[in-house]
C-alpha cells in the first residue's frame, strides 16, 4: 500500500510537465508510466515516504492559507520561507524545519525545476535561523578535582577500604604495601589511575 502510494504520488508530479505532455510525440506517450516508478527508487523508500508526507504539510499548509495551487509546486522561495519560519515558531526541534527543506528540494528535483525554493538564499538563511533558534545548548562537564579522583580510585579499586580515613588520605603506604601483595588489584589501581588521568587531561589541554 505505501509503495502503491510513493508511486501515485510521484506520478503526480507530472502536472508540471503538463506543457511538455501536450506536445510529446504519440510514440512515446505510453512510455510516460515508466518515469514515477523510477523517481520513486531515486532514494531509500523510507526516505521518499518522509519526504512525500512532509511535502503534503506543505501543500495543506499552503491551500489552508489561501496560497494558489501554481504557487504550490513550483513553490514560491517567498511562502517557503514563511511556512519554514512558522515550523520553527511551532516546534520544539529543528527536525521538522530540515525535514520540510529537504522535502521541497526533493521533490522540485522530480519535475526538473531550475529556480527551486530552496535555491533562494532567503530560505537558506531561514534554515540556518531556524537551526541556531531551535539548537539544544550543551552542558560542558566540569574536570574532576583531585578529591573526587582519590574518592573514586578508593571506591571502585581498594573496595575493602570502607574507612572514612582512607578514602580522605588516598593512598597511604599500608595501603600501597597491601597492594602490592595482590598483583591483580594493583593492575586494576593502574587501570583506574589511567582513565581518570586521560579524563582531566582531556579538559587541561583547551
Amino acid at each position: 500500500m505505501e509503495y502503491v502510494q510513493t508511486i501515485s504520488s510521484v506520478r503526480s508530479t507530472c502536472d508540471a510537465f503538463a506543457g511538455e505532455l501536450q506536445n510529446l510525440p504519440v510514440s512515446l506517450v505510453s512510455k510516460v508510466n515508466l518515469l514515477p516508478e523510477l523517481l520513486s527508487e531515486s532514494r531509500a523508500a523510507s526516505t521518499t515516504k518522509g519526504y512525500y508526507q512532509s511535502f503534503l504539510r506543505w501543500k495543506k499548509w499552503a491551500i489552508l492559507n489561501g496560497i494558489k495551487n501554481c504557487d504550490i509546486l513550483p513553490a514560491k522561495a517567498f511562502y517557503v520561507a514563511i511556512y519554514l519560519a512558522s515550523l520553527t515558531q511551532s516546534s520544539n526541534t529543528v527536525s521538522p524545519v530540515v525535514q520540510a527543506f529537504y522535502s521541497l528540494k526533493w521533490i522540485h528535483s522530480l519535475i526538473g525545476s531550475l529556480c527551486s525554493p530552496t535555491d533562494s538564499s532567503l530560505v537558506i538563511n531561514v534554515l540556518e535561523g531556524a537551526k541556531r533558534s531551535l539548537a539544544t545548548p550543551t552542558n560542558k562537564k566540569e574536570p574532576i578535582s583531585v578529591e573526587l579522583l582519590h574518592k573514586m580510585i578508593s571506591i571502585q579499586c581498594y573496595p575493602q577500604s570502607t574507612k572514612k580515613t582512607s578514602t580522605e588520605q588516598g593512598f597511604t603506604h599500608t595501603m600501597m604495601v597491601h597492594v602490592r601483595e595482590r598483583s591483580d588489584l594493583w593492575e586494576k589501581v593502574f587501570a583506574c589511575l589511567y582513565l581518570q588521568m586521560m579524563y582531566i587531561f582531556q579538559y587541561t589541554e583547551h
